[in-house]
């Protein structure tokens, strides 16, 4: 159980990193679009 509840942490953890690079490339284009609209 404490095996499973671990790697599930470091999933989590994994994921939120992932979702904040992505979040940020998002974000840069969307800022890149305003300028050029």
């Amino acid at each position: 159980m404490l095996l499973i509840s671990t790697f599930s942490v470091h999933n989590y953890l994994d994921y939120i990193k992932l979702f904040h690079k992505y979040k940020g490339m998002l974000l840069k284009n969307a800022y890149k679009t305003a300028i050029f609209v």
